[in-house]
């Protein structure tokens, strides 16, 4: 599941009554001046809250949504992911599914192109499923998840505002 739909989101936020075209045409010019995806543009110019990017990004991709925050994750289920896809595609894996192939359940904050879930069900040698959780919950259970000092460092130096740096 690539977490795509044929409608753009700038429509589903004007549809469902999220924004209006007056806002939609403002966040689209932001997202293109700041070279960043409209539901960011959104929250950046205040015309969304980030639980109304939630709801409305489950909507566009028709996928179930996840709560992140005070969840328990396994570190078992962790392990099947190495941090480096982690942070570089930002998900988190969840859990799996019953089955000795069960699927690995990975929480992402907006849609995800079919080349990063190839190399994630690569990567694991399991199917991938996702589901939608709020951007900043994400960031957070990643950088809780995989600590860059942790057993599993990452070769990141810390998160700023969704962007991560390199180790040098």
């Amino acid at each position: 599941m690539t977490l795509s739909s044929k409608r753009m989101l700038g429509d589903v936020l004007v549809q469902y009554g999220f924004l209006e075209e007056r806002g939609r045409a403002a966040a689209l010019a932001h997202s293109r001046t700041r070279g960043t995806p409209i539901g960011r543009a959104c929250v950046e110019l205040g015309l969304l809250s980030p639980l109304h990017l939630w709801q409305a990004l489950a909507l566009h991709t028709g996928a179930p949504t996840a709560h992140l925050d005070g969840r328990e994750l396994s570190e078992d289920v962790l392990a099947l992911l190495p941090a480096r896809l982690a942070f570089l595609y930002r998900c988190v894996p969840l859990a799996v599914e019953a089955g000795p192939r069960g699927a690995l359940v990975l929480a992402v904050d907006g849609p995800r192109s079919p080349a990063m879930l190839d190399e994630i069900a690569f990567a694991t040698g399991r199917r991938v499923k996702l589901v939608v959780a709020p951007e900043d919950a994400l960031w957070r259970a990643l950088r809780r998840s995989y600590p860059a000092d942790g057993d599993r460092g990452c070769g990141f130096n810390h998160v700023v505002d969704g962007y991560f740096e390199l180790e040098e």
